[in-house]
């Protein structure tokens, strides 16, 4: 497989949405063609290669007026692994999160 930047995108519907019930209304998908066999947002997976970045985008998912905006990722657990030497805000698109992979 060839290494590359990963895009990472959380769909989410925005008039079904409430606070508590996120995970009804989100799904993500990305650009490496990973799928969600479980259609639970929380057990997504998402191929990414060492010394390449991570972007994650939000999106509405019927409502293009709407913004979905990622303002930080965050590690699942304190012994989970730090895979990202950097992130922040994509400068290049705003709303997005970008994050260059560690070695």
């Amino acid at each position: 497989m060839e290494a590359k930047d990963t895009r990472i995108y959380m769909i989410v519907d925005t008039e079904k949405i409430r606070s508590g019930k996120e995970e009804e209304c989100v799904e993500f998908k990305d650009d490496r063609k990973n799928p969600n066999p479980h259609n639970d947002p929380r057990k997504f997976n998402s191929v990414i290669n060492p010394r390449k970045k991570v972007f994650w985008y939000g999106e509405p998912k019927a409502r293009p007026q709407d913004t979905v905006d990622i303002v930080d990722i965050e590690r699942k657990g304190a012994n989970d692994p730090d895979f990202l030497k950097t992130k922040g805000n994509d400068p290049s698109r705003r709303g997005a999160y970008m994050g260059q992979v560690i070695d």
